[in-house]
């Protein structure tokens, strides 16, 4: 397992490595999810600036979109204003590498920029 992922390890820095290498690890935790509720004021810039390359930020962690800005449909409470973003990762290292990355660390100033929300993550249930 080393040795395939070594050299995408090496571009990452001795920090990021560490923790990616930490994060493959197969272990019996549960998934992670990160969910944003996203109100974009800037929709031209944001499709143009943030959202087609925020997926590739993602594929060292292996994160993937479960919902990105699809239909809300109010049951209780409030809807949330604008889109709501759901990305699954393996693990809760996984989904914290992923937003703490340097990749993903400079894009996040367009996102901020272009829109308003909340992002949190929430661990699964155990496997």
């Amino acid at each position: 397992m080393t040795l395939k992922i070594a050299a995408p390890l090496a571009a990452l820095g001795a920090c990021a490595a560490a923790t990616l290498l930490h994060a493959t690890t197969p272990s019996p935790t549960s998934k992670a999810y990160i969910v944003g509720t996203i109100e974009v004021s800037d929709t031209t810039a944001y499709a143009r600036d943030y959202a087609p390359r925020v997926a590739a930020t993602m594929a060292p962690w292996r994160g993937r979109y479960l919902a990105r800005g699809g239909r809300v449909e109010r049951l209780e409470g409030e809807a949330p204003a604008g889109r709501v973003v759901i990305i699954e990762f393996p693990s809760l290292g996984h989904a914290l590498g992923y937003y703490r990355s340097p990749a993903y660390q400079a894009l996040a100033p367009v996102r901020q920029l272009l829109s308003r929300g909340d992002i949190f993550v929430v661990e699964g249930l155990p496997r």
